[in-house]
């Protein structure tokens, strides 16, 4: 969530936390840059009132996230005409019936604003960012090196990786909650070892992951458009250097990713790199020779 970056004001002023998370969910239907929403309804949404919402919307300031109403709407259903709030203001301290441009209805009783959310271009910039989340496929007997390699590339380089051992809870159906973790996935990174290799489950999680990615070249293919199909990257777990294994097909056929202890600090680079697509190429420089 995109709050959970901003601790400072939950610990500051804790009853506000709940009141922003809340509204961290409507935010997510708001296009980027901003959003329009009447206050009843932000503050039936958040379980307050609208008395309190100016205390509110000063803590989502905070965050970044500016808030104001701007307009009143017309209260005729048949006109819907937004007058500006400083106009209605004016009238009324001029003690003047503030009345709509366009039809003349007055607007004093009930009238309806609309509170406008302005989001700043930095704290934008921070909400557009998204963390990737890549599906592990690995044996139980390599289940150490698994969350190793998993907790890695979660807390140093921001990549969400699905491991079952984390991710299915006591009580769980566990195909329903690995059928979610393949279906929310946006890549599918497979330890390759020979218990994995002889793992029934994690057949049938290779098995999607080459049918997904079949699936999306298609429909790439169809559409004529750039883009990346469902990235199955094998990454080999060299445990002994003397350990054989013998590739199935459609993983052999694949560049993997070599993984080993003694080169570990390395090899999980290449494997965030594999993740993101990223090569060492480097860039083209200006054209300085043309064929005659």
């Amino acid at each position: 969530m995109f709050w959970t970056e901003c601790e400072r004001l939950a610990s500051e002023q804790p009853t506000s936390r709940p009141l922003i998370e809340r509204f961290d969910e409507m935010l997510q239907s708001f296009k980027p840059g901003g959003g329009v929403i009447c206050p009843a309804t932000l503050a039936s949404a958040m379980g307050t009132t609208e008395y309190h919402l100016r205390s509110i919307c000063e803590a989502l300031a905070e965050y970044g996230l500016f808030v104001k109403v701007q307009y009143a709407i017309c209260p005729n259903m048949m006109c819907g005409m937004r007058v500006d709030q400083a106009e209605i203001s004016e009238a009324i301290e001029n003690e003047i019936t503030p009345t709509c441009t366009a039809c003349e209805t007055p607007m004093v009783d009930e009238i309806e604003y609309e509170l406008v959310f302005r989001i700043h271009p930095d704290r934008m910039a921070a909400m557009m960012q998204k963390h990737v989340t890549v599906f592990l496929s690995h044996s139980g007997v390599d289940e150490d090196f698994a969350k190793r390699l998993a907790g890695d590339l979660r807390v140093k380089w921001g990549i969400d990786v699905w491991v079952y051992e984390w991710e299915i809870g006591y009580g769980d159906v566990i195909p329903a909650k690995m059928e979610e973790g393949l279906r929310d996935s946006e890549a599918f990174l497979f330890l390759t070892t020979p218990d994995s290799l002889a793992s029934p489950a994690s057949g049938d999680e290779r098995a999607y992951a080459v049918y997904r990615q079949w699936k999306e070249r298609r429909k790439i293919d169809a559409a004529g458009t750039a883009g990346r199909p469902y990235p199955y990257i094998p990454v080999i777990y060299v445990r002994t250097p003397d350990e054989k294994m013998d590739l199935p097909p459609l993983t052999e056929i694949r560049r993997w990713v070599p993984i080993a202890d003694d080169s570990y600090d390395t090899d999980i680079q290449v494997v965030v790199k594999a993740i993101e697509g990223k090569t060492d190429k480097p860039p083209l420089g200006p054209p300085k020779v043309s064929l005659s």
